[in-house]
This record gives structure tokens, sequence and C-alpha cells, in this order.
């Protein structure tokens, strides 16, 4: 039995486009599926136009804005000043990365699974007590597991890969 978007028992999803569905669609999926919707857009879209982008997704509906690692902090603090919605980026362990993203104004960092630990989590708790840490597990259960062990916030796990009639329903 396939995993999809609504059936999930995830807490929120993180909802990946390489193009933007048009917006009745990305209403109607907002709407079908009954928890948060995080949109994350890859690099193919104009990047002077992820502000504009973040604020339509937020009046459609989406729960949060997922950006690229590389994004250039300037754009990243626009985006984060443009919309309300919180605005999660990738960022690599490092403490003057993860310390930059956050002066831009971002809601939560997301650190590679195979970078956290313990002592990284502890670290940047204390650091930045007030901003979630979340890492990224890809597929892995292993990183997932060894990630929730470490007392991270949150994790981001793939699984679920809507089929094409999964996405023709809406």
């Amino acid at each position: 039995d396939e995993y999809t978007m609504w059936a999930t028992d995830a807490d929120a999803i993180l909802a990946d486009f390489l193009f933007i569905p048009r917006e009745k669609r990305l209403e109607k999926l907002f709407s079908l599926i009954k928890k948060p919707v995080i949109v994350s857009v890859r690099f193919v879209y104009n990047k002077s136009k992820l502000p504009a982008l973040a604020k339509r997704l937020e009046t459609l509906g989406a729960a949060g804005f997922y950006v690229r690692r590389m994004l250039p902090n300037k754009l990243l603090e626009k985006i984060c000043s443009t919309c309300t919605i919180p605005v999660f980026t990738a960022s690599a362990p490092y403490i003057e990365e993860v310390k930059s993203k956050i002066e831009a104004g971002v809601f939560a960092v997301c650190i590679p699974g195979k970078d956290i630990s313990k002592e990284l989590e502890i670290s940047l708790h204390r650091l930045f007590p007030d901003v979630p840490v979340i890492a990224s597990c890809s597929r892995s259960e292993k990183l997932m597991q060894r990630s929730e062990e470490s007392g991270i916030d949150a994790v981001i796990f793939k699984p679920c890969i809507p089929s094409k009639l999964d996405w023709d329903n809406y």
C-alpha cells in the first residue's frame, strides 16, 4: 500500500516543487491535506521573485516556505520580511552559517541528518534557544532514529512519493 501526502501520519508535509502548480491546484492541495504544508521551491524559479512567490503561497494557504542552503542571506532576509508564514532554511552544521540565517529572520534551520549529533544539538539550542533545529534525513531510517535520539526538534523524512494517480486526483 503506497503512502500519499494525505495518508501519511506525519505532523506536516514538505511539498517540494520543481515548478509551482497553478493556483487552483495549490488551493486544492492545501485543502485536501489536513496538515500544515510547507512549500519548497527549487532554484529553477527566478530567485529575485521568491519573496513575491512566498507571499502568494501564503495567501493560498501554505503553512511555511522552505529555501535551499545556497540562497543569499539578503534574499532570505527579504523573504522573511515579506511574508508572515514561517521560513525554514537548509544550513550546514557550522555555527556561523546557522547564525547568519537566523539573523536573516528564519523560523528554523534544517541540518543534514548525517551531521546531527547530541553535541551539535546542545550547542545550537544553547546559542539559539528559540530556533527549532530540524534534521534532513532523506530516506534513511537510521539517520532519522539517530537524529531523534540526539534531541533534535523535528526531522524531515522522505518516504512519500505520490503516484501519478494521486497527482491526477487534484
